[in-house]
């Protein structure tokens, strides 16, 4: 007998149930944590030390009438909006913003990679 998968997918499942946001957000926090854990034992750096570093964050310029951030493109106001806040509430030292890093949020956002793919790339990035 064939294993078929059953019902609708996971992240169906997650939607329908009103936890997709609140799941999407503690993967994103989970693979932040795991980046800022790396960044602390290569740079062998203490708490007090990375508290400071956390406050030299430059800012970031979105143009929301040409829906671009940090030269990428966007579809719509609302994914512009979903991404920089994704970015925004996530930002960690050791964390470098850059066009890529922003293409990879908003292809997460817009649904264009999944979960593993983001945990993927995120840790060849490293």
């Amino acid at each position: 007998m064939k294993n078929k998968a059953l019902g609708s997918s996971f992240d169906d499942f997650l939607t329908e149930e009103g936890l997709a946001d609140e799941v999407e957000s503690g993967a994103i926090k989970k693979i932040i944590a795991y980046q800022l854990q790396e960044t602390i034992k290569k740079e062998r750096l203490s708490k007090t030390a990375l508290a400071a570093r956390l406050m030299k964050f430059n800012p970031v310029l979105i143009n929301r009438e040409n829906l671009t951030f940090c030269g990428i493109t966007f579809p719509d106001l609302e994914t512009l909006n979903k991404t920089a806040k994704t970015i925004g509430s996530n930002m960690f030292e050791g964390f470098e913003l850059t066009s890529k890093s922003v293409e990879i949020i908003r292809d997460y956002v817009m649904d264009k990679i999944t979960i593993p793919e983001l945990i993927h790339i995120a840790k060849e990035k490293l």
